[in-house]
């Protein structure tokens, strides 16, 4: 916020209805540097105190209401209105949810309406002079799209509707061709305080105000339509309840709004500049105009019934101490969420290194950290190469990939009664099989592919997936009879990049028979026959050659183009263009920012553009993303069918469930992974199919031990203090399950390897060696109640099995993160369920050396994922 001299300030002041303490941030160190969380950027983070394990995470929800914030709510369009924000405090460039009920069925907008009953969202940034416990209206992005009821001016019947608190912002007029019009201006959070307005004020007479020419109010240096987050349109159900997902925005992506910037504390700490979010309520009726909502929400006789919270900004400037080792990091995109929020409590310790990361192909990376050449590589497999695999794998997160969505209901008339209830609202569940993936990835529905283009081999496929027969059969009822047409339902954004991610999901389908039989050529039992051009049989597929599968990416196989007028040719990427990463995926998925092309015969020459984001009401987008970057940006995501038959989505608790199913890979025994023909993952029916562990890996023969001492402390931090879930730097983010407790013993054992430069040895007990299965049978995952991560023979389960106790059906994995005592072999009867699924034997019986030595040497290239 800012005072009355426009300095910065931390306090939040806001009457009657919330009390906030703004936290400060740690004692400010010598070295500042700018964060950014993007492949190759350097994750460096301000000087704070370790997060204590035993600490727990401190939620910063608030509700407020009407009645308590709105001096006059008995006037306002909804005075029951409750309005909840799922998150104030610690805050990035991220999602909340603003959730509310007490208000009034909405209808959409038309021609002459910005629609009734609904509610206009947005952020701001100061603090009113004459309430600092009220936002100011002129610090707000908002009124950017200029249609009715969306922009920053509204035009008036006449001189005598303009309310005393709007006359600064007013130019009287003089009837219907020249129109009274109060246009609010925008004051910005940069050095200068940049005022755009387009009302030149007379400080005597307001009725001299006059218009400013050649100025764009709502279209300007600060935000435009394509770069703001406020939410124009946000709709109720018929019981008055609704819920929309808002792009808080720091000074990185507004630097209008300034959220974030750093406040020098007279302690000496910092702290971020907060914010404010703003939330309108839109009836049926606006200042003449009785029957339509056409005015600005910033109009004083709208603006009176707002509601707003305040918001909490980390800093966007954060500090490690001047000499502090820079250490790189490479490879999975899955660590990067959970490692900038370690950083913090890293740098700041005595000797504490500064970790740079790189998002690379994991494969890469591990190949060049088992030749010591390379840095400690993040990946979810284990090295594939001829070499001998000289790595430690210390496991640090346990994720999942997801398909994100946001889709809003588009009935037709005809519709059913449940989907018409669903105009213009979210669907909020989704279900997916192996083959409905798979025909989202191979370019099956034909408006995946170029419109115009031949798309004869396609034959009668439906356009996308909800035309599809098969997804209508296992969603719920609101979605029959919906006019969702958008190309962007015809497949999934993707990244182009290789990486573990892509292999998982090639390894989920074909591990389902039916999915197999698709990709192979066989119709479903709807007639719907995958794109030949990405057919796993050869005699089907035109090039003469098998689709690959499982594979490291997510190819556009088909060559089909079409020839655009004027533009040259169209194809199947510049059609569906790829994304950047998986964390896109959910931005995406957030901002409803499909990348759908559409021909604009306007321009010169004509040619296809990619649309701008839709906004609420009216997405239509599917992305491929992970569950701490979905979290991150508060987007829901689909159940996948999994391996015992249940439709699962993401959570803690179904990634746990994931990770007591897992077994050990039969080429190296320190990596665990989810096999879904396991008898294991067929019982676990609460286990999301598509978790996956993240190993911290490098060889402890580096050369640099230093080096490998500070990567031990990173592998040390990850997997104690940074397991305590929550929103402060140090903990662990959402989106990421804590780690189940064998799995942390095996982590701290392979930092010590690290550290002390001891390669892996099964033998070795005190390594996290012996116990599991037979040498390569790869199994007795230590998640699942398995002895240890050797390879040599023990009293594990069968090869191929998982051990037993491992996620019975029905079993809650809730406990599975707890600490738990050592289990001296199989569970029995009188232990918990989930017991098994969490100990580990450090000192179990050490099996046949002779066994483990043998596979200590195997040297063969190894499978990525065992088929």
């Amino acid at each position: 916020m800012t005072d009355a001299a426009g300095s910065l300030t931390s306090a939040h002041p806001l009457e009657k209805t919330m009390t906030r303490t703004h936290r400060p941030r740690g004692r400010a160190l010598a070295m500042s540097v700018a964060v950014g969380v993007v492949a190759g950027a350097v994750f460096q983070a301000l000087a704070v105190g370790p997060t204590s394990p035993a600490a727990a995470a401190t939620g910063s929800s608030v509700t407020i209401s009407a009645r308590d914030y709105d001096p006059n709510w008995q006037e306002s369009p909804f005075p029951d209105l409750e309005v909840t924000i799922s998150q104030t405090a610690d805050l990035v460039s991220q999602g909340i949810q603003v959730s509310w009920r007490g208000a009034a069925r909405s209808e959409k907008s038309s021609q002459y309406s910005a629609g009734r009953n609904f509610l206009q969202v947005f952020q701001c940034w100061g603090t009113d002079p004459e309430n600092p416990s009220r936002p100011d209206r002129t610090t707000c992005q908002a009124g950017s799209f200029s249609a009715n009821g969306q922009g920053r001016g509204s035009v008036l019947p006449s001189v005598d509707d303009v309310a005393p608190e709007d006359r600064p912002f007013a130019v009287p007029g003089s009837g219907f061709v020249n129109p009274t019009q109060v246009i609010v201006p925008f004051r910005a959070a940069d050095a200068q305080q940049t005022v755009i307005s387009r009302v030149e004020a007379d400080p005597e007479d307001w009725t001299r105000n006059r218009l400013i020419p050649g100025v764009d109010v709502d279209s300007n240096q600060f935000f435009t339509r394509t770069t703001t987050n406020e939410v124009v349109w946000a709709g109720s159900g018929a019981d008055g309840t609704g819920a929309v997902n808002f792009e808080v925005q720091r000074g990185d992506l507004a630097p209008g709004l300034g959220g974030g910037a750093v406040i020098q504390n007279p302690d000496g700490s910092v702290s971020g500049r907060p914010g404010w979010i703003v939330i309108v309520p839109r009836g049926a009726s606006d200042v003449g105009t009785p029957d339509h909502v056409t005015k600005s929400p910033l109009l004083w006789q709208n603006w009176r019934h707002h509601v707003a919270v305040p918001l909490d900004f980390k800093p966007l400037e954060q500090r490690c101490a001047i000499g502090a080792a820079e250490r790189r990091v490479v490879g999975s995109e899955l660590t990067v969420m959970a490692l900038s929020s370690w950083q913090p409590a890293l740098c700041s310790r005595e000797g504490g290194a500064i970790y740079s990361t790189l998002i690379t192909n994991e494969a890469d990376a591990l190949v060049q950290a088992n030749e010591g050449r390379g840095p400690l590589a993040f990946a979810s497999r284990p090295l594939e190469s001829d070499e001998l695999d000289r790595l430690a794998y210390a496991p640090v997160a346990l994720t999942g990939v997801s398909i994100a969505f946001a889709v809003d209901g588009d009935p037709a008339e005809d519709a059913p009664a449940v989907a018409k209830a669903r105009a213009q609202l979210p669907f909020t569940s989704l279900r997916l099989t192996p083959r409905l993936l798979a025909k989202l990835l191979t370019s099956s529905y034909k408006s995946s592919l170029p419109s115009g283009a031949d798309l004869s081999h396609l034959g009668n496929n439906p356009y996308n997936i909800v035309r599809d027969p098969e997804f209508l059969a296992i969603n719920g009822p609101e979605w029959q009879g919906q006019l969702l047409n958008a190309a962007s339902l015809s497949d999934v954004l993707v990244a182009s990049d290789r990486s573990d991610s892509a292999w998982a999901v090639w390894s989920y389908i074909l591990a389902d028979a039916e999915a197999r039989s698709f990709l192979a050529g066989e119709p479903d039992e709807y007639g719907m026959k995958v794109n030949p051009y990405a057919s796993t049989d050869p005699a089907i597929n035109p090039t003469g050659y098998a689709f690959e599968v499982p594979r490291l990416d997510f190819p556009r196989p088909d060559p089909v183009t079409h020839q655009a007028a004027g533009e040259g040719v169209l194809d199947a990427v510049a059609w569906r263009p790829y994304i950047a990463d998986l964390d896109n995926g959910a931005y995406r998925v957030l901002r409803g920012d499909a990348g759908v092309p559409q021909w604009n015969p306007g321009a010169a020459p004509p040619r296809f553009d990619i649309t701008p984001r839709t906004l609420p009401g009216f997405h239509q987008v599917l992305g491929m993303t992970h569950t701490a970057a979905a979290q991150k940006y508060q987007v829901r995501q689909a159940a996948l069918r999994n391996p015992a038959g249940e439709f699962v989505a993401p959570s803690d608790a179904s990634l746990l469930a994931a990770a007591a199913a897992m077994q050990r890979h039969p080429d190296q025994p320190q990596v665990l992974y989810f096999e879904p023909n396991s008898a294991a993952a067929k019982a676990a029916r609460t286990a999301y199919p598509l978790a996956l562990p993240v190993y911290a890996a490098i060889t402890p023969l580096a050369a640099d031990a230093a080096a490998r001492a500070d990567y031990a402390a990173l592998i040390r931090y990850a997997v104690q203090a940074g397991q305590v879930s929550g929103t402060s730097d140090g903990q662990l983010p959402a989106g990421y399950a804590p780690l189940p407790e064998g799995w942390r013993n095996l982590a701290l054992a392979a930092a010590d390897r690290i550290e002390t430069g001891r390669l892996y040895d099964p033998t070795d007990p005190a390594g996290g060696g012996s116990g599991g299965g037979s040498v390569g049978g790869g199994s007795g995952s230590p998640a699942a109640g398995g002895a240890g991560i050797a390879g040599a023979s023990g009293g594990g389960a069968a090869a191929g099995t998982a051990a037993p106790g491992a996620a019975p059906t029905g079993t809650d994995p809730s406990g599975i993160g707890a600490p738990a005592g050592a289990l001296a072999g199989a569970a029995t009867p009188d232990d918990p369920e989930t017991a098994a699924a969490v100990t580990l034997l450090p000192g179990s019986v050490v099996g046949s050396v002779a066994g483990a030595v043998a596979f200590a040497l195997l040297s063969r290239r190894r499978a990525m994922w065992p088929s």
